[in-house]
């Protein structure tokens, strides 16, 4: 008999959410000043140097770890992810010299205002992240290295659950291509705009989701909608893909499939109004998204120059023409959450973002570059490491 794992992947990730959601709500909650440890690591230098020697021991134990539960089958796990961890240094550095260099006002403020409560909407509503930061800035007493490491993780994080989302549908070497195609567009993602810090955890978390609404587990999709209602509310636009993602299958299990659609739904709706609150949250267009009026105008206009429309024509539409040509190569799921994907959030940014603002079209490109894969190599999604089964579990 086979000896039960204590921990697995599917477990990490609910206990890995709740764990996310309360170190990060903690600090905010409670207020905690912004650099508790930042005097006494700077009166004692070496103390300050242990600390982050140490924090680089624990990143590495959780890439350990990380490694150990992952079931992904690559020919050698270890340079796979030591080629994601040079890649998400390269992006991290990158993402320094284009934005954080001359940002580093607008985000230390951002930072202190985001913990005493007193940001603006929506970033206040959005303050995971930054409780997350501060357990970093605590250990640390340095900001910028407890930023920067902050960013790599994520990015690793992102790195990967991208390439374990193309793994359900494509080789390991095209899984790598759809990974370095994301690596291609980050440079123009990040052009325009501060160096926002919720960006990376929210790619990751919605990329997770719909990795885990493909595969109908509902628990794990409960805990990942939760964890990302904290970070960006944006999330609750993959809720459609847990049906869409198995439409194949809905013959066969419509019942069970839209009654959990519906309870995510409310579930969301519920953190929605949770994160909210406690900030005196008006119900009004100023007090969810900080403006007056809906940004479709602005963003239809041609003050800003053509730049502005050239954002989503890279990250969205090139791509919609090429899945309704080769329609045929892709599955009815992947190809209806695909192009659902790029409409819903491309109007979402529509109305409440700027069209430059293509970091905000991540969730929507990884779709669509793991369908143009499939595409261009002609494959179904037995391609991939998990086809589509029936379980008899599923039925009821």
């Amino acid at each position: 008999m086979p000896k039960r794992q204590w921990l697995t992947p599917d477990k990490a990730v609910v206990a890995g959410s709740i764990l996310l959601i309360i170190i990060g709500t903690l600090p905010v909650l409670f207020k905690y000043p912004p650099a508790p440890s930042h005097k006494l690591f700077s009166q004692v230098p070496p103390l300050g140097l242990m600390a982050k020697v140490l924090i680089g021991i624990c990143f590495i134990a959780m890439l350990f770890l990380i490694g150990k539960l992952d079931s992904t089958q690559a020919p050698d796990k270890f340079f796979l992810y030591s080629g994601l961890l040079v890649l998400s240094f390269l992006l991290t550095d990158l993402h320094f010299y284009i934005t954080d260099i001359y940002r580093p006002k607008w985000q230390a403020d951002q930072y202190i205002r985001i913990l005493a409560g007193t940001y603006g909407p929506p970033h206040q509503y959005r303050f995971l992240p930054h409780g997350i930061l501060w357990w970093l800035v605590l250990f640390s007493g340095d900001f910028l290295f407890s930023y920067l490491s902050y960013r790599f993780l994520f990015t690793f994080a992102v790195c990967l659950a991208l390439y374990k989302l193309s793994r359900l549908y494509n080789s390991h070497k095209d899984s790598l291509i759809v990974v370095l195609a994301y690596a291609v567009f980050y440079p123009l993602s990040i052009l325009y705009y501060y160096g926002n810090l919720l960006d990376p955890m929210f790619h990751c978390v919605f990329i997770l989701t719909l990795m885990y609404c493909q595969k109908k587990k509902f628990w794990q999709v409960f805990s990942l909608l939760a964890l990302g209602m904290f970070v960006k509310e944006t999330v609750i636009l993959a809720v459609p893909c847990y049906c869409l993602l198995n439409i194949e299958l809905l013959h066969l299990i419509r019942k069970k499939v839209f009654l959990q659609m519906f309870c995510l739904f409310g579930w969301c709706l519920f953190l929605f109004l949770l994160c909210r609150i406690p900030f005196n949250f008006r119900y009004s267009l100023e007090g969810l998204n900080g403006t007056e009026q809906l940004m479709i105008l602005s963003n239809l206009g041609f003050s800003g120059g053509m730049a502005r429309h050239l954002h989503p024509v890279l990250f969205i539409f090139m791509w919609v023409p090429i899945l309704i040509w080769k329609r045929k190569f892709l599955s009815c799921s992947l190809f209806y959450t695909s192009i659902y994907l790029a409409v819903s959030i491309y109007l979402t940014n529509l109305c409440f973002g700027w069209n430059y603002e293509s970091r905000n079209f991540i969730p929507a490109l990884s779709m669509l570059l793991v369908s143009t894969a499939v595409v261009f190599n002609q494959k179904t999604n037995q391609a991939g490491e998990n086809t589509l089964t029936i379980n008899q579990k599923d039925l009821y």
